[in-house]
């Protein structure tokens, strides 16, 4: 497995740990610093990051928006996630609780330099990978690790687009498996 990198300097994102279905981490421009703790129980936080910036990239589909939702029970909070040429922009509003009608308790903005975040996040995800393993992670986060949306995330950061989707029929895909594996033997096998 492909160690994430020993850079010190502080990401913009992190994941801290993930435990009995909840993950914490952070997220920081540099300005602004926002911290969550999720629960698994009403969202799947890490995967829906990866397809929500792959989606405001145009490499997936844009099957719904987008907005990305943490719950913090009973808090929610809504990420939007905007990408404008070289910048990723995103808004996190805080409401009370998940009704339809919650007070909107805080907005925080955050801007990045896209490639910082998105390979802060990729190192962020593999750090998370080689603490917990794929056993481990779906028995602490109660859901399965988001790897094709990783490995997707990776072959876009690197301006391959070498994994590409082709529709056989009606509503099945295929993808590259020989495209594919690098990645994962980029992730799983390569020492550094």
């Amino acid at each position: 497995m492909e160690k994430p990198s020993k850079d010190t300097s502080n990401p913009t994102f992190s994941i801290n740990s993930i435990e009995a279905g909840w993950i914490s981490g952070c997220i920081n421009d540099g300005k602004t610093e926002f911290c969550f703790d999720y629960s698994a129980a009403d969202g799947d936080f890490p995967s829906s990051l990866l397809k929500t910036l792959l989606t405001e990239y145009g490499v997936l589909e844009n099957d719904d928006n987008s907005n990305l939702f943490g719950w913090r029970e009973p808090e929610l909070d809504k990420w939007q996630i905007r990408q404008r040429k070289n910048s990723i922009s995103i808004t996190i509003k805080t409401y009370a609780d998940n009704t339809a009608n919650a007070a909107l308790t805080e907005t925080k903005q955050l801007n990045f330099n896209a490639e910082t975040l998105i390979k802060d996040v990729i190192e962020a995800y593999k750090k998370t990978l080689w603490t917990y393993g794929l056993l481990g992670y779906k028995k602490s986060w109660w859901k399965e690790f988001p790897l094709a949306y990783l490995i997707k995330l990776m072959d876009f950061a690197c301006n391959k687009n070498s994994i590409t989707l082709q529709k056989k029929d009606m509503g099945n895909y295929k993808s590259s498996i020989p495209a594919e594996s690098d990645y994962i033997k980029t992730l799983f096998f390569t020492e550094r």
